[in-house]
């Protein structure tokens, strides 16, 4: 049971606000299409490994879909996921945790970890755990049904982050890596990378953008991100998870990329998307 608070607004159930935009709402459809990405034309995937955290992409599949599945596919999904990604609209305050119970999808329910929820908001109680920030989001949609589809019993913590200040930052990321030692649960950074360049350009600045984080320095991903404009919508999230667990990551590994220009056949003006493994 969370602990009350007048920073919480209960809302048991949040519905399905992206099905059939980013993913499909036609449940035989949508998991013909996971088992399809999980099982892409590849060689059999090594032995999935415990993470402390990965990086996914949270486009629509027709875009993202292989990426994500490529690492999600080698990695053990536990049943703790936190997901921790950028607030795209600008509903609900700049950062929150999601106050629902339950989260509706296109065949099943997904449980809330309420009891993460409540650790959390005792290590930040000035938090916002509220529906609105999540109510229209995607950053956490789109990558739900790929977890229940390999773990039926997920439970997971969605956290929306937008503009929030220093001391916010700092916050966070002592309380995710407090959670994560309290619970072993599987971080989740959602985020794509640069936006709406060349892809040729593209390429370029995510490869920087990656690097920088393959070093596991908040601070060089923020640094480089900043003076070279590269628009990963995720930086924030994953500067508070590099920061959270710098003291415990031994590899950072780039598993898969590609931008919107495969399934597009645009190259002027296109997205990038990678997916990582933090262990």
């Amino acid at each position: 049971m969370d602990k009350p608070s007048k920073r919480i607004i209960h809302q048991t159930i949040r519905q399905p606000a992206q099905a059939g935009r980013f993913y499909p709402d036609d449940p035989r459809i949508m998991h013909r299409d996971i088992a399809h990405f999980l099982n892409h034309d590849r060689a059999a995937p090594p032995n999935p490994i415990d993470a402390k955290a990965i990086m996914l992409p949270h486009a629509g599949w027709i875009y993202c879909g292989r990426v994500m599945a490529s690492t999600l596919r080698c990695t053990t999904i536990p049943k703790r996921v936190i997901i921790i990604g950028p607030k795209h609209t600008a509903l609900g305050p700049p950062w929150s945790v999601a106050s629902h119970h339950t989260w509706h999808m296109p065949d099943h329910d997904i449980a809330i970890d309420t009891d993460a929820r409540a650790r959390l908001l005792q290590l930040i109680p000035e938090l916002p755990c509220e529906p609105d920030a999540h109510r229209e989001e995607h950053a956490t949609e789109i990558i739900l049904p790929f977890l229940t589809h390999i773990q039926p019993d997920v439970q997971v913590l969605p956290i929306a982050i937008g503009q929030i200040t220093q001391l916010q930052f700092d916050a966070m990321a002592h309380a995710l890596h407090q959670l994560h030692l309290q619970t072993q649960a599987l971080i989740i950074i959602s985020s794509d990378m640069n936006h709406f360049a060349t892809d040729t350009r593209n390429r370029q600045l995510d490869r920087m953008a990656l690097d920088a984080m393959r070093t596991g320095n908040p601070d060089t991903l923020l640094t480089t991100c900043t003076q070279n404009n590269i628009t990963m919508c995720g930086l924030i999230p994953a500067a508070i998870v590099l920061t959270a667990l710098r003291d415990q990551l031994t590899h950072i590994d780039l598993i898969d990329y590609d931008t919107s220009a495969t399934a597009s056949h645009d190259t002027s003006q296109v997205v990038g998307y990678a997916s990582m493994q933090l262990h």
